[in-house]
């Protein structure tokens, strides 16, 4: 069975999706079939860094609207990337008719099947009998989308910032989180916060980390040991459709951190599964691409 994972803050800029694209394509170098569901829907910025601007193309790419709008099946709109054994079903921003989506507002219209949304259509598809890891990048945001989104998952890990505002954010996302945990999933588990922009040139980094430290404990998670460091190169990796796994001269110690962060989550879930994760599975054919 595959391993929902749920990468959320409800802060924007923390480099959400792009430690998203990093995990998956660690998990797919290691020979885990994994997907990546692009659920933000007003930015897509998962879907642009591995299938480029598809909104700007003269034929329509169906995506996770078309799920929701016009019933087509989950596993119909799941692509091949560039990366073997990496797949993606890619965020919509427009319908056929140019129109936008708010996918809050779609699922709010299901009532309160809506909360199940994604649970139903991810158990529907058979996707988890087929793939190792999915990975929801959700939008900075609380709302209905994302609360659907961990009723589907096993586990949620938050990206943050070393600053006060994206600190108190992950307050408020655990909060969500824990909240949900009890009321419709007994069985998510947080795997951790962790540190996406870790400039140690800046001399109050360690102090305001501690400080994180102390005030995530108290709200029921922990720091992993795992920082992701600031690296310039991070900004043009998307235009390229590349991690940075892929680029020559990039620097090692963003490399490792990416590996080191990918090994401790896998740790962190084979400690609470209680057994060892296994290697590859059988050869299938997913992407329509």
């Amino acid at each position: 069975m595959a391993k929902i994972i749920s990468l959320l803050n409800k802060k924007g800029g923390v480099g959400k999706t792009t430690t998203t694209v990093h995990i998956a394509s660690r998990l797919a170098d290691m020979g885990y079939k994994t997907l990546i569901i692009d659920a933000d829907v007003s930015q897509g910025n998962a879907t642009l860094h591995l299938m480029g601007e598809i909104w700007n193309a003269k034929e329509h790419t169906p995506g996770l609207g078309s799920v929701f709008i016009e019933g087509r099946p989950l596993n119909k709109v799941i692509y091949n990337t560039d990366r073997e054994n990496l797949f993606i079903i890619p965020s919509e921003k427009f319908n056929k008719m140019g129109e936008s989506y708010n996918l809050d507002m779609i699922l709010s219209n299901f009532g309160p099947k809506g909360y199940f949304s994604f649970k139903k259509l991810i158990e529907k598809s058979g996707l988890s009998e087929k793939l190792d890891y999915i990975l929801f990048d959700l939008p900075p945001s609380l709302g209905l989308s994302v609360s659907a989104a961990l009723i589907a998952s096993d586990y949620v890990l938050i990206p943050f910032k070393v600053d006060d505002f994206s600190k108190n954010a992950v307050v408020d996302t655990v909060k969500t989180v824990l909240e949900i945990k009890e009321d419709y999933n007994e069985k998510l588990e947080i795997l951790g916060a962790f540190v996406s922009q870790n400039d140690r040139r800046n001399r109050t980094n360690n102090k305001m980390i501690e400080e994180a430290r102390v005030l995530f404990k108290e709200a029921g998670t922990e720091i992993l040991e795992a920082m992701i460091p600031v690296y310039n190169k991070m900004t043009v990796l998307p235009r390229e459709r590349k991690t940075v796994f892929d680029i020559k001269g990039a620097k090692v110690e963003s490399i490792n951190s990416y590996i080191d962060l990918t090994d401790e989550i896998l740790e962190k879930i084979n400690t609470h599964q209680g057994s060892m994760i296994s290697g590859k599975r059988t050869e299938i054919t997913l992407g329509a691409r």
